[in-house]
């Protein structure tokens, strides 16, 4: 994607499927002069993930393959374009079955979906996986994570994070120790082989070898809601939580530009961030003019919340951009079964879509439902899945 390397992604065949998706649109408000719009007929296919289940979609939302279900560990998608073949990490999600730990290929011309990596039971690959440039070979790309392990202490199980290089033609897995306090990843930039991490003590910058380059504990920062790194040399960065910063690695210095922001992803091509104040709205920050930009939101928002916020994807030649949007909507109350008979509890629901926009012609449309680790796929996939 635009800036996407600046960011943070067995033996059956994917069953051939022609389902629409159901479900009611979000009101939303546009400004600075966007405007909804009927899916393009060549408009963008898409990777999804949508009730457990790994599917390739078109931009009308038709699933035209479902990979099937790939359980409940959160990891991103990596995805190697030249060959048409994504990764991701895989496990058995419910009651009773059949336990197991891997790393799967999905073919996303051919549909099949093979075993790349059988890891231990007390392992697992979780929120960062990406396949490294310039890595293919016949066996795929080195593909380069983080990856857990339940290990016995003496005081019960310690979770230890490591990061972690596989290549298909040269097993074993390798793996490396990450410094201490770096938890979880919030951008990734394999061309700077630099990594930002967010944990208990502040913000981490870490090379790919898992040592610590820069750190930040200010207590007025941000929160570590995601971040994005700017331009190729990967400098400078975008940290989200609290409001959107700027973090100058070689001045060591901190600087805040809104007041409200999270999950801020890089547009080199437009020289600012995507980003959300909420759950339920899109915005732009010109880096350029210091300028913060209202997209779109759900029209009245009574009830803002961030819990269902993801970072926006943007496709390799910067036109199309995926951002999910929900809605916190009351859905009524519920009295205390003790206490004050009088007090109530509210409880919400949540209505969710799939925004895919071209930021060129600044129009939109929605794919309504529940989505998650969205990918664009780049225009020669793209090719290749229409002689499939």
């Amino acid at each position: 994607s635009a800036g996407a390397d600046d960011c943070l992604a067995v033996g059956n065949v994917g069953r051939a499927v022609d389902k629409p998706m159901k479900a009611r649109p979000l009101e939303l408000s546009t400004h600075d002069g966007w405007s909804a719009c009927a899916p393009p007929r060549n408009g963008p296919h898409l990777l999804v993930e949508k009730e457990g289940s790994l599917m390739r979609i078109e931009a009308n939302g038709r699933v035209v393959r479902s990979f099937g279900r790939i359980g409940n560990v959160p990891c991103p998608l990596a995805v190697d374009d030249r060959r048409g073949i994504a990764y991701r990490y895989c496990c058995e999600a419910r009651a009773g079955g059949r336990d197991y730990s891997e790393l799967r290929s999905f073919d996303l011309i051919g549909g099949r979906v093979t075993k790349v990596l059988s890891l231990r039971l007390n392992q697992w690959v979780l929120w960062m996986l990406a396949a490294l440039p310039k890595s293919s070979s016949a066996a795929g790309p080195t593909l380069f994570g983080l990856i857990a392990s339940d290990e016995p202490s003496e005081v019960g199980v310690h979770i230890r994070h490591q990061l972690f290089f596989f290549d298909a033609a040269r097993p074993p897995l390798r793996l490396r120790p990450l410094c201490r306090d770096a938890y979880h990843p919030i951008a990734l930039s394999l061309k700077a082989r630099r990594m930002i991490f967010s944990g208990a003590e502040g913000l981490h910058l870490v090379g790919i070898g898992g040592e610590r380059l820069a750190e930040y504990r200010g207590q007025e920062g941000p929160r570590g809601r995601g971040a994005s790194f700017i331009g190729t040399k990967a400098e400078r960065a975008v940290v989200g939580g609290g409001g959107l910063f700027l973090w100058d690695f070689t001045e060591g210095r901190m600087e805040q530009l809104t007041d409200q922001g999270h999950w801020p992803v890089w547009d080199s091509r437009r020289n600012g961030v995507w980003y959300s104040s909420s759950s339920g709205d899109l915005r732009f920050y010109d880096l350029a003019t210091r300028q913060a930009q209202k997209i779109l939101e759900v029209t009245n928002q009574r009830f803002l919340d961030t819990a269902h916020a993801q970072p926006a994807v943007l496709s390799a030649d910067g036109r199309y951009l995926a951002q999910t949007i929900s809605e916190r909507r009351l859905r009524g109350a519920t009295k205390h079964a003790f206490g004050d008979a009088g007090q109530r509890d509210l409880v919400f629901a949540h209505d969710h879509c799939l925004l895919i926009a071209d930021i060129a012609q600044k129009r939109f449309w929605q794919l309504p439902g529940q989505f998650e680790n969205v990918r664009l796929l780049t225009p020669n996939i793209e090719t290749k899945i229409l002689t499939d």
